[in-house]
């Protein structure tokens, strides 16, 4: 982080500030010059200790920082907020998306929540990660990333820990209506990945998906298909994920959990999304679903024999009868 342009020589804990994330450290850092000795101690321990200033009451810090409750007041008012708990909040969000799921969880901890409470707020991160997703995806990147598929003689799909499931239902979605989709992770791990993806060539795709945690193994496959010509598709959820300098382009869903690593459900809906995209542009894809339909047919429900749909009082008719 460049140095406060009113500091020479600011003190040691500010180099550490990017810990804390965002805007915050960026204010801190600006302001610290300027704070009092006792708010430069504070300052110190919020930089030097994020985590554990994110969890923290008021009474807690101020006895971190050896100050007042009221001199703990004056130092969020200090650095711009109106009250300690606007300060904790801010903190909170920006030091989240670098916390481990070990501390995301204890952070969650320290709020007064229920069961039902924390799963109704993870459904609602959820609204939110897909309403991001739509407001930073744009025509030109998912018309590029069609594109990408629709060119490629052979598409690989990898993903490894939760990203392999990912991986594997972007293989079985995309079959249909692409050349020949083969999902390279899961068994026998990198290794047998690697077997895999020694035939490609600049003709074929590697689509690569990882979410945090990150990869490595992915990261380290997208490069060996990056030198070996091939186009790599990156489905990551921010441009500073460790696969987007080796893609050929990148598509992002936002991946934001409160609780957990990360959420799967925006990465989901884009990949069903693109592959929307391919049935729609693909001149014979009626007759690809058609023919699906006849494959699958022996195996799935008959239409003819579905239960039939429930009215639309059901709910209302089931609490009467419930005792």
């Amino acid at each position: 982080m460049s140095k406060s342009p009113l500091s020479l020589n600011p003190h040691p804990a500010l180099t550490d500030a990017p810990s804390v994330g965002g805007d915050i450290a960026q204010r801190i850092t600006r302001l610290f010059p300027a704070l009092s000795a006792t708010h430069q101690r504070a300052a110190e321990f919020v930089l030097a200790h994020p985590l554990d200033a994110a969890t923290m009451t008021i009474d807690e810090l101020a006895a971190a920082a050896d100050m007042s409750l009221a001199t703990a007041n004056r130092f969020a008012r200090a650095l711009g907020f109106e009250t300690y708990a606007e300060f904790r909040a801010e903190l909170v969000g920006r030091v989240r998306v670098r916390m481990s799921q070990e501390d995301k969880l204890r952070v969650a901890r320290q709020r007064d929540a229920s069961p039902a409470g924390v799963a109704l707020e993870a459904l609602q991160e959820d609204i939110a990660n897909l309403q991001t997703t739509v407001a930073d995806l744009t025509a030109e990147g998912l018309g590029g990333a069609v594109d990408l598929m629709r060119g490629a003689k052979r598409i690989y799909t990898v993903g490894f820990g939760a990203s392999a499931y990912l991986a594997g239902f972007a293989a079985s979605h995309y079959g249909p209506f692409c050349n020949d989709v083969r999902f390279v992770g899961g068994w026998g791990g990198p290794e047998e990945s690697v077997r895999h993806l020694l035939k490609l060539s600049s003709d074929d795709l590697l689509i690569a998906i990882t979410f945090p945690r990150y990869s490595r193994d992915t990261v380290d496959l997208a490069k060996l298909a990056r030198d070996r010509g091939a186009a790599v598709l990156a489905l990551t959820d921010m441009p500073t994920a460790p696969l987007v300098p080796l893609a050929t382009r990148s598509l992002f869903a936002s991946a934001e959990r409160g609780v957990t690593s990360s959420s799967a459900v925006a990465a989901l809906a884009l990949i069903q999304a693109l592959g929307s995209a391919l049935a729609w542009q693909r001149t014979d894809a009626l007759q690809a679903m058609e023919g699906l339909t006849d494959l699958v047919g022996p195996y799935v429900y008959p239409e003819s024999n579905r239960p039939p749909a429930r009215p639309p009082d059901y709910k209302k008719r089931r609490s009467k009868e419930t005792p």
